[in-house]
């Protein structure tokens, strides 16, 4: 008796997952078919993303693989677990979505939890009229006035990075092997640290708890703060299903504790610094000045701290991997490392926020750095209402949108021969082929492009001129070349042990 019960509950089940497969593989799989759409492979239960959950591909391969699938088509559909989504393949149409029609694409959709998350809920993860209302009133914290404003701050930060390298790098040697990316790693977390919430920690030569609260945050080989990543930025229904939260909350409790400290002992010891803390400080006592006329509200604690946490999550190792992509495009290519160094001589170390944007090489070697390594493989809009393509497809209200960044600007169509480094693409006198509008997008576009666009170009260029103006960059004899890419995270990455070999100048 017990047995044939037993049976027929193993029974019961089997039958229970073969239909739950067949339902999903023949129907939930069959969305986009079904509505006329071209779509990408699927595999369950992970839909088009199975590579990159199982660490097998990079993100940015993933969504060049579903990129290259549509071929020939506007839009592409997927599915992220068992959720259909789109990528939208062609420049004309992602200018409608990031600009013309952005009242329809508002949102990221991206999660976030303010209620026991609040430092997850901040400018980048803010729906339509929340971010509205977050950037007006943090859009003038980025504007060139500012960032002459901090740019001593940083100056000094690259100034300490070049001193470490000097205690590397002996003078008359052969040159010293490093491992790059814990160099710059450690450079994009002072400039963050300091340039944020005016933190003057030297990271070279001591440890940093703000590192190491940034790190639980973005560490790639901590499984559980890599899915919380993979659901908050892919599976937002599912984050939300399970009501998690994406900071951890150590981390949390240390971040918000210490912004409340440094609030308080700089308002009872008129302490000013230069840095984005201080713009905030001073936006709110503007802010209550004239509230009454404006309407603008004074940001509380709890906003200061998620604004400023995701200025260093997204600061540092933004800055950190886009510093490393650029000294070893230098290293393999003498040439343009000497061009490039002319043109930083030239300027005889009178190096301002002005000077570097005049650096006509550099920018252009910057820019060509950006189209083959941006630091956002994909950008995340959510269809907020129902929208219409020119072909008359319906995107659905709750459609989460992909725009494939390194894929539109690794695609031979719009930039010949992709996997090479060729700086001339962005000459501004003699480029050679034409940049189609919307192809190239590193930060974004629209209301919703990247606010720290400035700050960014600024710190890396800071960086490189300090380093290139006192060392010669090579490869080192273990440099992987071709540059392999990180495979767990959602910033592009060099892999960690990349090294490169820095011999001093004679001058």
């Amino acid at each position: 008796m017990w047995e044939n019960s037993w049976l027929a509950y193993l029974v019961t089940g089997l039958l229970l997952v073969i239909t739950c497969l067949v339902f999903v593989n023949f129907y939930v799989y069959s969305y986009w078919k079904r509505h006329g759409l071209i779509q990408a492979k699927t595999s369950f239960p992970w839909g088009s993303l199975g590579d990159f959950v199982l660490s097998k591909k990079c993100i940015h391969e993933v969504y060049e693989e579903i990129y290259k699938q549509g071929d020939g088509h506007p839009v592409i559909g997927y599915y992220s677990f068992f959720t259909p989504a789109l990528v939208v393949r062609d420049p004309d149409l992602l200018k409608s979505i990031l600009v013309r029609n952005y009242d329809s694409f508002s949102e990221r959709g991206v999660y976030s939890n303010r209620a026991i998350d609040p430092l997850s809920h901040h400018l980048f993860s803010s729906p339509g009229d929340q971010h509205r209302k977050m950037r007006h009133v943090l859009s003038p914290s980025f504007s060139d006035n500012k960032m002459r404003y901090m740019f001593e701050t940083m100056q000094a930060c690259s100034t300490k990075l070049g001193e470490h390298l000097c205690s590397l790098v002996p003078r008359g040697a052969e040159g010293t092997t490093l491992k790059i990316k814990e160099i710059t790693n450690n450079y994009g977390l002072n400039v963050i640290a300091s340039t944020a919430v005016g933190i003057d920690h030297n990271s070279f030569e001591k440890e940093n708890p703000l590192a190491d609260a940034a790190l639980k945050v973005t560490d790639p080989d901590d499984l559980m703060q890599g899915l919380r990543f993979i659901l908050s930025f892919v599976s937002p229904k599912i984050a939300k299903f399970f009501n998690m939260r994406f900071t951890p909350k150590g981390v949390s409790d240390f971040y918000i504790d210490m912004v409340d400290k440094i609030v308080n002992y700089r308002k009872s010891h008129n302490v000013v610094r230069k840095d984005f803390m201080q713009v905030l400080l001073n936006l709110n006592e503007e802010i209550e000045k004239s509230k009454e006329s404006d309407g603008r509200e004074p940001l509380s604690l709890d906003e200061m701290a998620s604004q400023t946490f995701l200025f260093i999550l997204a600061g540092h190792e933004t800055t950190s991997a886009s510093l490393c992509f650029l000294l070893y495009e230098l290293a393999v290519d003498q040439e343009m490392q000497q061009k490039l160094y002319d043109e930083i001589k030239s300027v005889d170390g009178d190096i301002t926020y002005e000077t570097i944007k005049e650096l006509e090489y550099m920018d252009m070697i910057f820019n060509e750095m950006l189209r083959k390594y941006p630091a956002a493989p994909v950008l995340i809009r959510l269809c907020v209402k129902d929208f219409i393509l020119p072909n008359g497809f319906l995107i659905r209200k709750g459609t989460q949108v992909m725009i494939p960044v390194y894929a539109l600007q690794k695609d031979p169509k719009y930039f010949p021969q992709p996997d090479k480094f060729e700086p001339e693409r962005f000459s501004k006198r003699a480029p050679i082929h034409e940049i189609v509008p919307f192809s190239f997008i590193p930060f974004g576009e629209g209301p919703r492009y990247c606010i720290g666009k400035r700050f960014g170009i600024a710190s890396v260029k800071l960086g490189l001129i300090h380093i290139l103006s006192k060392f010669k960059v090579l490869p080192a004899s273990d440099t992987k070349i071709p540059l392999e890419i990180e495979k767990k995270t959602f910033v592009l990455n060099p892999y960690k042990d990349l090294t490169l070999k820095l011999v001093a100048r004679d001058t």
